[in-house]
C-alpha cells in the first residue's frame, strides 16, 4: 500500500512538473532535469524508510525524543530492543561501562536496587570483538536480560567476560527517578544508541545521500536551463498596426 502511494505521489509531481513546463515554457531539457531530480529524490526517501533504523526515522535528534515525553524509562527500553536490532548493538554494552553509566555489582556496597532480580530468567547471549584504545581486540562475552520495574525504576542486569582476563563480571545499567543527573544519563543513552545507529548500512546510507545531491545538482541545472531557454529563445514578432490594411 504504501509502495502504491508513493508512486502516485511520484507521478502526480511529475504531471504537475510537467503542466508547469507547458505553461511557462521551460523547455525539454529542463523539463527532463526535473524530472530526474524528482525520481533521484523519491528513491533516496525510499531507500532511508527500508533500510535506516526505525530509531533514526522515529527520532532523528534527541529534542525529537524529547517532544514524545516519554517516561524517563522509556530509554532504557529502547536501548535494550536496539542491542538487539543494531548489528554491533552489543558493544554498546561495554560503551555504557565505560561511561559509567553502567555498575559493577561487586562494588556495590549496598542498594536498594533488585540486583537478585535483574539476572533471573533467560538472557540474550552474544559474543563479540571490540576494538580498544591500545589497538587490541579482546572477545568479549555479554549475557543481557531483560529490565526489571523497580517501583517508578527500571533495572537492566547483564554480565560481561573479556578474553582478555577471563572474569565473568555483573553490571546493572538503572534509571532512577531519583537520579540527580536523570536528564543527562537519559540523554547519554540516547545519543550512544542514536550514533551507533546512524552507522548501520554504511553503503545504502552512502547511495541515499548521493542520490539527494544529485537531486539537488539536478534542480540546480533545471533551473539555470530553464531561465536560459526562456532568454535565448526569440519572441514571436507582432504586427504593428500600421501594418493591418483595411478593405
Amino acid at each position: 500500500m504504501s509502495s502504491a502511494l508513493s508512486l502516485a505521489t511520484l507521478f502526480s509531481v511529475i504531471a504537475i512538473i510537467t503542466k508547469f513546463a507547458d505553461l511557462v515554457n521551460l523547455g525539454i531539457y529542463a523539463l527532463g532535469c526535473f524530472i530526474a531530480a524528482v525520481v533521484c529524490y523519491a528513491v533516496a526517501i525510499g531507500i532511508i524508510k527500508f533500510r535506516a533504523p526505525q530509531i533514526l526515522q522515529e527520532y532523528p535528534d534527541f529534542k525529537s525524543y524529547e517532544d514524545k515525553k516519554h517516561s524517563h524509562r522509556w530509554v532504557l527500553w529502547q536501548f535494550y530492543h536496539e542491542i538487539q536490532s543494531l548489528e554491533h548493538g552489543f558493544k554498546l554494552l561495554q560503551e555504557t561501562v565505560a561511561k559509567k553509566l553502567s555498575k559493577d555489582v561487586a562494588a556495590m556496597s549496598r542498594s536498594r536496587l533488585p540486583l537478585t532480580a535483574s539476572f533471573k530468567g533467560n538472557c540474550l547471549a552474544k559474543s563479540v570483538e571490540i576494538t580498544q584504545p591500545d589497538g587490541s581486540t579482546p572477545t568479549y562475552d555479554f549475557c543481557v536480560h531483560e529490565p526489571v520495574n523497580f517501583d517508578r525504576d527500571l533495572i537492566m542486569g547483564f554480565t560481561m567476560k573479556s578474553s582478555a582476563d577471563g572474569i565473568e563480571r555483573k553490571y546493572v545499567l538503572p534509571i532512577r527517578e531519583s537520579d540527580e543527573k536523570l536528564d543527562l544519563k537519559v540523554k547519554e543513552l540516547f545519543w550512544i544508541v542514536l550514533t551507533e545507529a546512524a552507522k548501520e548500512n554504511p553503503v545504502s546510507r552512502w547511495f541515499a545521500w548521493s542520490l539527494v545531491r544529485l537531486a539537488g545538482a539536478l534542480l540546480i541545472l533545471a533551473v539555470g536551463l530553464a531561465v536560459g531557454h526562456v532568454l535565448l529563445t526569440p519572441k514571436p514578432q507582432t504586427p504593428s498596426p500600421c501594418c493591418f490594411q483595411h478593405v
